[in-house]
């Protein structure tokens, strides 16, 4: 059996690749006081969530973490779903979205929010 299939079954459940408590993570979170526009690396620690908390925690990277749990969720879907016959368009599409993003998007992609509303009509 594939080493890295196993994992996936056995770890799926897993939002922390280790054992260890969500007290022990949220004070680990705090102890860095990261300055503004802090870089962070998360380097095999699992599936990211460290990396999303303190995202969270110091408004950091908030494109990032949209950006990057698309890319998650395709890689998960693709190692379910090797027999999808789309499965290599769905691949090539966010290979180019991710190193777009990668090579431009960080220095560009700001957030935003827009809210419409109906303007109520007059009578005239």
């Amino acid at each position: 059996m594939d080493t890295w299939k196993f994992y996936d079954i056995a770890h799926r459940e897993h939002m922390v690749c280790n054992p260890t408590s969500d007290d022990k993570l949220a004070r680990l979170v705090g102890l860095p006081r990261l300055p503004a526009k802090a870089h962070v690396v998360d380097i095999a620690c699992g599936k990211g969530e460290f990396l999303i908390r303190l995202a969270e925690a110091y408004r950091i990277r908030d494109w990032d973490r949209y950006e990057g749990l698309q890319w998650y969720a395709t890689a998960e879907y693709a190692g379910c779903h090797s027999d999808d016959p789309d499965l290599p368009e769905i691949l090539e599409r966010v290979a180019k979205a991710k190193a777009a993003y990668l090579r431009w998007g960080r220095d560009t992609l700001g957030w935003a929010m827009y809210v419409f509303r109906q303007l109520a009509t007059t009578a005239a």
